[in-house]
């Protein structure tokens, strides 16, 4: 089965190869980014920026389906 394509919540590229996480979308290469980023990196910051944006959209849509 093929997945849809989706775009990713962090670059905003289409893509058909992704993890679907908190009603949102990694594409692979920016998994294969994060799992191998150092909190030292100068890319960290931006990363934690967007993974926090998709928890508080994940917690809102959440809270307005209760």
């Amino acid at each position: 089965m093929t997945k849809e394509a989706v775009r990713c919540n962090i670059c905003e590229n289409e893509t058909r190869n992704h993890i679907d996480i908190l009603n949102g979308y990694i594409c692979e290469k920016c998994e294969r980014n994060i799992v191998d980023l150092s909190c030292n990196d100068k890319k960290y910051e931006g990363y934690n920026i967007l993974l926090k944006d998709l928890w508080k959209n994940f917690l809102i849509s959440y809270e307005e389906g209760h």
